[in-house]
């Protein structure tokens, strides 16, 4: 879920409107709903569509999110770093 919450985040932050596709499947990527309605299992590929002034910001965003797998500094899959 915490990989999903970060999609949301980014998008919502970015103020543009963002797509994901995942195989026929279609959905706005502004909240944790939709994207869980995409059932894409971890390690689908996963199209991702934005327009408009500031979606290349998000798009990289998004790319960075993924590139890193979901990684934040200072945290570790368990929760934060003591």
């Amino acid at each position: 879920m915490r990989p999903i919450a970060m999609i949301v985040d980014v998008v919502n932050d970015g103020g543009v409107p963002v797509l994901i596709r995942f195989g026929e499947k279609e959905v706005e990527a502004n909240s944790q709903l939709n994207l869980m309605l995409l059932a894409a299992p971890q390690g689908s590929e996963l199209e991702i569509l934005s327009d408009g002034e500031g979606a290349d910001r998000v798009l990289d965003q998004l790319e960075n999110l993924f590139l890193t797998n979901f990684e934040v500094e200072g945290t570790t899959e368990s929760g934060p770093v003591q």
